[in-house]
């Protein structure tokens, strides 16, 4: 290792280059980490001329030279800043070039951002990865025409930094464009280790960039590529890397977290528990060093990204039965069984199990955990038992719910005296367990939560009306039934009705499209005793849909 002290011009206006490698991670910074920099900067803009603010390491690794190339350093750590400060002195040329000082333009292009001879990939002092190239090098080469992503992070750090130089200060003055280049180049120090000998992979997973943490997928890919070979990582990134990580992109980059979420899951999915702290260990325990074969790995994981997108419903499944189940888990927030459904998919895909065996694996599932969520079970350790559950998948899908039924199952007795009296209203699958209902009913027409909400049939609040119906025992009624499946029925967005009299609910209920407010139509009234028939009723199909282990 080899460790120097740097000032920004001194790593840029050098002749070499700064390659961000195909295993580290895009461009990540946001607004908060650009305005700490700024603030930096501001304050060592407005001190007197010798001071310097240190901006931390850059860890490199030499690539191997080749005679006339330009000298690459992969950029282990360190890519953040570096990239940010080359698009804030890009803003500073662009400006400078509008106000026709084109002599500092010329300088800031010619010596801190490009080759000015070279050609290609060479010609860039930072060369970014492959996703963040093309918005990088427009901005590099002033090629604002060829722009398309306006909305990217490397874009947007560009243009925070513009609208920040061409701002007045605090004092009423402007930023002299010439000083604040100076302060930049000149007065920002790093220190530059150089290091020869060690796995990028190790250096890595030890190191925690500024301003931006890594995930545990960062660390994989890191892993995975150290396997690849530094002449074959673009190409395995473009053609084998960036469509597992496309699964899980939003807007103009990926989600790091939920990459890492599917990495977990897919291990899970394999066999055996694992820690949200040992991801990248147990990724290590399962492929080995030098033992897997990173084309055949990124095969296997694109075929189980494929599928994950489908259990978190970026992506429906193409069999519709299917795709119901898996939405009434989404519903339910069943991310634990996320493992087991992903094994359940892939032996689906492979033709291990039916159709109908999969979609009564799902249908069995969601009645395990709301069965288990009505009759107060717990699910704290769902984690561990989902994990150990794809080993008895392997067997089958009978072997699969005899080991959920060894866990709990409640049976139907169990679960509808409960239901029956459950505070429904006030849990977390009121809304979704009458909209299942609902669809169990024959409305096959999907319930549009966000158009829908639930109503209670005897009102919250009780008008002289509704006591007078309710008898004298009103208060105890009302206590015991107010917020029970009985009670509770399914309204478009209306508004609430209130505490209107009885008659003139079930008018408002005979015009609903909801199939079961057609159980109002032939009452006269609404007391407690309907309210325990219709709850009876309704609990009846909710054990249908929710079935009992077999």
């Amino acid at each position: 290792m080899k460790a120097t002290d740097r000032r920004l011009r001194e790593l840029l206006y050098s002749g070499d280059q700064y390659v961000v490698p195909a295993f580290q991670r895009y461009y990540k910074w946001e607004r908060e980490d650009w305005r700490k920099l700024w603030d930096d900067i501001d304050t060592l803009y407005s001190e007197e001329p010798g001071g310097s603010h240190f901006m931390g390491s850059m860890v490199c690794m030499a690539a191997p030279q080749v005679p006339g190339v330009v000298p690459a350093y992969m950029l282990i750590d360190g890519q953040q800043r570096i990239v940010t400060l080359s698009l804030m002195l890009s803003a500073i040329r662009d400006i400078a070039k509008a106000r026709n000082d084109n002599k500092l333009a010329e300088e800031i292009q010619e010596q801190f951002l490009i080759h000015k001879y070279k050609k290609e990939g060479e010609r860039y002092k930072v060369f970014v990865r492959l996703r963040d190239r093309g918005v990088y090098n427009s901005i590099i080469d002033e090629d604002f025409d060829s722009l398309t992503d306006f909305e990217s992070r490397i874009y947007s750090s560009y243009d925070y930094f513009k609208v920040k130089i061409k701002s007045e200060r605090e004092d009423g003055t402007h930023y002299d464009l010439r000083l604040l280049f100076t302060t930049i180049s000149d007065r920002l120090g790093f220190v530059l280790i150089t290091l020869e000998g060690d796995p990028p992979f190790k250096i890595f997973k030890s190191l925690n960039s500024t301003g931006a943490p890594l995930e545990e997928s960062d660390l994989i890919r890191n892993y995975v590529f150290t396997n690849v070979g530094l002449k074959e990582a673009d190409e395995f990134d473009r053609v084998h890397w960036n469509p597992i990580e496309n699964v899980f992109r939003k807007n103009d980059s990926v989600d790091s977290k939920q990459l890492t979420d599917f990495i977990r899951d897919y291990l899970i999915s394999l066999g055996g528990y694992v820690r949200t702290d040992e991801i990248t260990n147990s990724f290590e325990r399962a492929f080995p060093p030098d033992k897997f074969d990173p084309l055949k790995l990124a095969e296997q994981l694109k075929a189980s990204a494929a599928l994950y997108s489908v259990i978190i419903g970026r992506q429906p499944h193409e069999d519709a039965r299917i795709e119901e189940a898996l939405q009434d888990l989404r519903e339910l927030d069943a991310g634990t069984s996320n493992p087991l459904v992903l094994k359940l998919l892939r032996m689906r895909s492979s033709n291990e199990l039916t159709a109908d065996d999969t979609v009564s694996t799902l249908n069995h599932l969601r009645g395990f955990i709301l069965r288990r969520y009505i009759c107060d079970y717990g699910s704290r350790t769902y984690g561990k038992w989902f994990a150990a559950a794809t080993g008895e998948l392997s067997h089958g899908h009978n072997a699969l719910l005899g080991y959920l039924k060894e866990k709990g199952w409640p049976d139907d007795a169990e679960f509808t005296e409960t239901l029956l009296k459950f505070n429904l209203y006030q849990s977390n699958y009121g809304h979704f367990l009458l909209a299942c209902i609902e669809r169990a009913m024959g409305n096959r027409g999907a319930v549009d939560m966000r158009k829908t909400t639930v109503e209670h049939v005897m009102p919250q609040l009780l008008s002289a009306d509704w006591k007078s119906m309710l008898g004298s025992d009103y208060e105890a009624v009302h206590k015991k039934w107010k917020d029970t499946i009985g009670n509770l029925t399914l309204a478009g967005h209306n508004g609430d009705p209130g505490n209107i009299p009885f008659e003139e609910k079930k008018k408002m209920y005979a015009q609903s499209s909801f199939k079961m407010n057609a159980y109002f139509a032939d009452k006269d009234k609404w007391t407690g005793a309907q309210m325990e028939s219709r709850g009876r009723y309704m609990v009846g199909v909710a054990a249908k849909i929710f079935p009992r282990a077999p």
